[in-house]
């Protein structure tokens, strides 16, 4: 447990130095890393996760020396919680930031019917996904085209039917 503590202890005494380096945006009159930009409520969340996970190593090392195991324990299982939940926090916006510059760039450079036959394939494949894994059921590509043009026709019918009433 002793490593663990001093890994944890040198990688988030190091992490707010790091993120100091990537590109910043004031959001609110603060600074806030790119990949949080959209959401500075997970950059504070992801840096109170870090103090956490600082805090529990240091306290886990301090009380090592003071030979009470159990505290020594809890401050090393706090931690290790922390330091995932901060993790999970960085991974989860890393995600969302990709995706959404994935968005925003189709958005910018398809015309219309691609961007809808890119959003109902992507539906189709999601659905087709979904059927496999909880229905044990798998669908041949080609089945999965049809039905996503056929819902990208259905949903262009629909819309000349409501423009038309």
């Amino acid at each position: 447990m002793f490593i663990v503590c001093l890994i944890i202890l040198f990688i988030f005494s190091i992490m707010p130095k790091i993120l100091r380096v990537f590109p910043q945006v004031k959001v609110d009159g603060g600074p806030v890393p790119g990949i949080f930009r959209d959401r500075p409520t997970y950059y504070h969340t992801f840096l109170v996760s870090t103090m956490f996970a600082f805090l529990g190593a240091y306290s886990a090392l301090v009380f090592q020396s003071k030979h009470n195991p159990r505290i020594e324990r809890f401050c090393t299982i706090y931690a290790i919680a922390s330091m995932f939940s901060a993790l999970a926090i960085l991974l989860y916006a890393i995600a969302l930031w990709e995706f959404f510059a994935l968005f925003r760039m189709l958005v910018d450079q398809l015309p219309r019917l691609e961007l809808d036959r890119w959003a109902t394939i992507s539906w189709a494949l999601w659905n087709a996904r979904n059927k496999y894994y909880f229905q044990q059921v798998q669908q041949h590509p080609k089945v999965i085209l049809a039905g996503a043009l056929g819902f990208r026709a259905e949903y262009q019918r629909l819309l000349v039917a409501v423009k038309d009433s």
